[in-house]
């Protein structure tokens, strides 16, 4: 089995989150009540004690394995009582997934720059460069 390792964040806001995590992804599971992440062998790693290292809580925000490797368990955010969110993840998927893990920050921040520039009234354009990097136009009529 996989150990589950607790990693804190500074995510705060869930919508731009999710997106960031369908982006990578291709999928994510927004739950209102939180639901149990599973390990490579379909189990429920919720129900596992609290100081087992295989344990992991049950999240608000999951991809589940199938969107992520066949041999990967599921990778979970849980909103905590300080307003942000944790993310929980075994050790083989952050190893094995180090690049798509290491994305998520870049395309958290991405969601909350475009979310923030239409709340203050700007268009957004996005256009993904040949070496990868995406540039974000933003733009608004009316300035004088």
């Amino acid at each position: 089995m996989s150990h589950f390792v607790e990693v804190k964040t500074e995510y705060k806001d869930q919508k731009c989150l999710a997106l960031a995590l369908k982006e990578i992804f291709g999928n994510v599971e927004v739950c209102e009540q939180p639901k149990a992440l599973l390990g490579w062998h379909g189990d429920d790693r919720s129900k596992l004690v609290s100081d087992n290292p295989n344990y992991a809580p049950a999240c608000h925000l999951i991809v589940r394995r199938k969107f992520i490797g066949s041999a990967s368990n599921d990778i979970g955010f849980r909103h905590s009582g300080d307003g942000k969110w944790s993310a929980y993840i075994s050790a083989f998927d952050k190893t094995d997934n180090s690049v798509r893990i290491g994305q998520i920050a870049q395309q958290y921040a991405k969601q909350v720059t475009i979310k923030t520039a239409k709340i203050k009234g700007y268009s957004v354009q996005e256009e993904k460069l040949k070496d990868g990097q995406v540039k974000l136009t933003l733009s608004k009529w009316g300035q004088s």
